[in-house]
């Protein structure tokens, strides 16, 4: 057995959590209730010591355990059994009988998707701009220049068994059912290909969502997704992870490699976004604490619809607070344009 100091990514208290040395495991936090699993240390350290890495989803290795917001107490921890192999897409490309094969990898995709996700460029383009947008460039256009499909099989596993957990959830609510602008661009024939095998689960309101990034950047995230430490705490919805169904909203979020292969492009990372119940709002100034009690663990949603369309005429977005909720299914190399 060892013993290992956590922090909840949902309340911050700072908890230990004993269970078998060396095993993936599973807890919950003392405080909120946040279940999360784990890594645990090895059983060479100590009790009290520096907590050592962990893969927690939810709880993560606290960084230290000075001024903790409550008083550490203990967490007993369930081993948790080796996940079942998860089928990846069918649209996935393959490795050759026999050889290793890479677990995590980047594959260009073939013209004809490329296409398709510019069609999707195009159709869900819109001419608002928002105070997000910085500087006084007139962007009218985005001109995607490469795509890669991400094939990263663990993070795959844990977005397909979340993705599960939702669906069954929202059998067992008064579940609303979702349309957005990729959806409905995703059905024309010049954008359907990207969306061909894609199997999105409609009763548990599964999107395909932009999110604004950069090249250098969209690496480490197709490689351990969406990191809860980088959320913003004073975003508008809260601390979570925020989507477009609008290229040119998430476009305002993007920025330029200043060096290497991409100097002087963008990126968009196209993902598959789990929302299950959805808890709307139209406010314009949002409670987010009133917000995040109502989204799960402590409430029964699992996203907020921010329709600020409505509130302020410019863009819905959508925000989830769980990485697994998350698959980054795509990264879109582009640059901006402006029509002649």
């Amino acid at each position: 057995m060892t013993s290992q100091l956590v922090e909840c990514n949902h309340c911050r208290s700072h908890f230990r959590v004993d269970g078998p040395a060396g095993a993936v495991c599973r807890y919950s936090c003392p405080c909120c209730g946040a279940v999360a699993q784990a890594r645990l240390a090895a059983a060479t350290q100590a009790h009290g010591s520096a907590p050592g890495t962990s893969a927690a989803s939810d709880v993560r290795p606290s960084a230290a355990p000075a001024a903790p917001s409550t008083r550490p107490v203990t967490s007993i921890a369930e081993e948790v059994p080796a996940m079942a192999a998860v089928p990846t897409p069918s649209y996935w490309s393959r490795e050759e009988p026999g050889s290793e094969g890479a677990v995590s990898q980047r594959v260009v995709v073939s013209p004809e998707i490329r296409r398709a996700v510019q069609a999707l460029f195009d159709g869900t383009w819109s001419s608002v701009r928002t105070r997000d947008r910085l500087g006084s460039e007139k962007v009218t256009k985005l001109e995607v220049v490469q795509v890669l499909r991400n094939q990263n099989e663990a993070l795959w596993a844990r977005y397909c068994k979340r993705r599960q957990a939702i669906a069954s959830s929202c059998q067992r609510l008064e579940f609303q059912p979702v349309e957005t602008r990729t959806r409905t661009v995703g059905s024309t024939p010049a954008a359907g290909k990207l969306f061909e095998g894609k199997e999105l689960m409609e009763g548990a309101n599964e999107f395909l969502l932009f999110h604004g990034s950069s090249p250098g950047a969209t690496e480490a995230i197709c490689e351990n997704n969406f990191q809860q430490k980088l959320a913003g705490d004073k975003s508008l919805f809260g601390p979570g992870f925020y989507f477009a169904e609008a290229c040119s909203k998430s476009d305002e979020y993007a920025s330029d490699d200043k060096e290497g292969i991409y100097k002087g492009l963008y990126a968009l990372l196209v993902c598959r976004v789990t929302c299950g119940s959805c808890l709307y709002t139209d406010e314009v100034r949002p409670d987010v604490p009133s917000l995040m009690s109502k989204v799960e663990p402590r409430g029964p949603f699992h996203a907020v619809l921010g329709d600020r369309e409505k509130a302020r005429g410019t863009y819905r977005e959508f925000v989830v607070y769980d990485q697994d909720q998350i698959y980054p299914e795509y990264v879109v190399i582009y640059r901006r344009g402006q029509d002649t």
